[in-house]
């Protein structure tokens, strides 16, 4: 049996690997990305939003490109990897870079005014504890989450447990530990924050894809028992205490 930590270690060599494959993005595909990103930010944000923290992404900083923040940060447990795999992107946009997990961020309570997560907490280790260590570093006045992950059908993830039972952990998609359904994520969610807008897409909009995963009930069989979305969120911390 594989522990939960020995697991996550695993997935993150993995996750190496994978970048390796794939190299740094260009910096015209991240511009065009962070100007839908941008949008999405100008329907929430004021100009008292100053400091700006991206969690995950390394290999795909979006964070470089939003305007209209004094501060940019960016947090990747594989950081140090990401830099001396893209040394040319190390000191792009301004970005202060550290390594750390998102469960241990390092930095004070209520230090940013928002914090982006994309595509990242079905990678992490602890997803509950990633989602309070962000409510703690987002102010609780004006703080904002902008959120997305995948999600799939219930049913598609009682055939991926069975599978998984059957055939081992290792063989069953090591660069995503954690799965969900849209309202189990949702409820993860909240348990930390009040969503201001919820929406689910079929592809990435960040990326300017809207279909390439054709929603429920098109497609063949697979894609209709998966029905695989990525739901994306706006969201505010909760004002009281935990």
């Amino acid at each position: 049996m594989i522990s939960g930590a020995s697991f996550w270690t695993e997935a993150q060599s993995h996750e190496i690997e994978a970048w390796k494959r794939m190299g740094c993005a260009r910096p015209r595909y991240l511009a065009q990305r962070a100007a839908v990103l941008d949008a999405w930010l100008g329907l929430f944000k004021t100009p008292d939003h100053r400091r700006v923290l991206e969690i995950g992404g390394a290999g795909l900083p979006l964070v470089e490109f939003v305007r209209g923040y004094e501060e940019r940060h960016a947090v990747d447990p594989l950081m140090d990897e990401y830099v001396a795999m893209f040394p040319d992107a190390a000191d792009a946009g301004g970005v202060a870079r550290r390594q750390g997990r998102v469960e241990e961020l390092p930095y004070e309570a209520q230090h940013f005014d928002t914090v982006i997560m994309l595509n990242v907490l079905d990678h992490v280790q602890e997803p509950q504890r990633a989602l309070a260590e962000i409510r703690r570093v987002l102010r609780r006045d004006i703080g904002l989450f902008l959120f997305s992950c995948d999600t799939y059908s219930r049913l598609w993830l009682t055939l991926r447990a069975c599978r998984v039972a059957l055939r081992g952990r290792r063989r069953n998609d090591l660069l995503h530990p954690h799965h969900y359904t849209p309202p189990a994520l949702l409820r993860q969610l909240t348990r930390h924050f009040d969503a201001l807008e919820v929406h689910t897409c079929y592809g990435d909009p960040l990326a300017g894809e809207y279909s390439s995963r054709r929603p429920y009930p098109f497609g063949g069989l697979r894609n209709r028992l998966k029905r695989e979305g990525r739901l994306y969120v706006t969201a505010r911390p909760w004002a009281g205490t935990t």
